[in-house]
């Protein structure tokens, strides 16, 4: 086995005393021919969460390190302050009430890009489960159903697979998107998720395995992930996507992101402005005028407006959800 690091597992934590060894248990029981790390930052737990760390850094000392914060950071400064400490040549994001089901996810995650240098990311699908690990048959998550990922099912609002799946590079083009500093405060607005796999569709080819490889925790009433604690704003998303534009065209990204980055905002805005009346006429027309893909971001407002109606009829009809 090679001693230099092939994969930076990282989690974030506060007060998942409940889930927080389910997760760490699934991390190091992977079968792999490679040394990956797993580093956690502990955010000033109210719970038993950092003595449960604690326990495990002594017994696998070797691949668990710990990040105590001696006062509570919130959740964005405490995820990217943890990205820094990240040395493996790809990393991924394993939120502590997640957890991995299948014994060889990451080796076969780093083999397939490994394999295909073109690629930056590849994910995979999850069980969407409840407080108690059932799995929740009739919940939905809304994940990309082709094997390639491209900038069409973004705008459609599918992701390539819920965070916790997604092993990608190790490489600045994708970090830098935490490390601007407008940019950064974004991220407190809408899901980081989704800001981050815009830099990783500009930076190559994100592959969406079929298997379902790990597991997502859906707890509506309870918990600290964005899913149990944010109230829909449009205003906040159009805060955010106003930044995220901002940052693609600052930095002259391709054109299809360019067009992404365009159609989050006008949705967002539209939203805001008809829907809850956040925004005034002049604001939303000020933002509507410096789009410089308007058809494009009409286009694909009615695409995702067609889907998610239809996904409200199927949701009444079989009495699913769709997230």
């Amino acid at each position: 086995m090679n001693d230099k690091i092939m994969v930076s597992i990282c989690c974030a934590t506060y007060n998942h005393e409940k889930y927080l060894r389910k997760a760490l248990n699934s991390a190091l029981m992977q079968e792999v021919n490679f040394k990956y790390e797993i580093i956690i930052a502990e955010d000033c737990s109210t719970d038993n969460s950092r003595a449960i760390i604690k326990k495990y850094e002594r017994q696998f000392p070797d691949v668990i390190k710990a990040l105590y914060r001696e006062s509570n950071m919130g959740a964005l400064d405490n995820i990217a302050e943890l990205f820094l400490h990240a040395r493996g040549k790809y990393v991924v994001l394993l939120e502590t009430d997640d957890f991995w089901t299948d014994k060889r996810k990451l080796q076969k995650q780093v083999d397939f890009l490994e394999d295909n240098p073109d690629f930056v990311a590849v994910a995979c699908k999850v069980h969407v489960v409840d407080k108690n690990d059932k799995v929740q048959k009739k919940i939905i998550y809304p994940e990309c159903k082709k094997r390639i990922y491209s900038h069409r099912d973004y705008r459609l609002w599918l992701l390539p697979g819920q965070t916790e799946t997604i092993l990608y590079r190790n490489i600045d083009e994708i970090n830098n998107f935490y490390r601007d500093d407008d940019l950064y405060r974004a991220y407190s607005y809408s899901p980081g998720d989704r800001i981050k796999i815009l830099a990783m569709l500009d930076a190559g080819k994100i592959y969406c395995m079929p298997e379902k490889m790990g597991a997502y925790r859906y707890v509506a009433d309870e918990g600290t992930s964005f899913s149990a604690t944010y109230k829909l704003k449009f205003l906040d998303y159009m805060k955010s996507y106003l930044s995220l534009r901002e940052y693609v065209y600052k930095n002259d990204m391709n054109v299809e992101t360019k067009k992404s980055a365009d159609f989050l905002l006008f949705e967002a805005a539209t939203a805001a402005f008809v829907l809850q009346k956040a925004i005034g006429l002049k604001e939303y027309t000020n933002i509507v005028r410096q789009n410089k893909y308007i058809f494009s971001s009409i286009y694909w407002f009615f695409r995702h407006s067609f889907k998610k109606g239809t996904d409200i009829l199927i949701d009444k009809i079989t009495g699913e959800t769709h997230l």
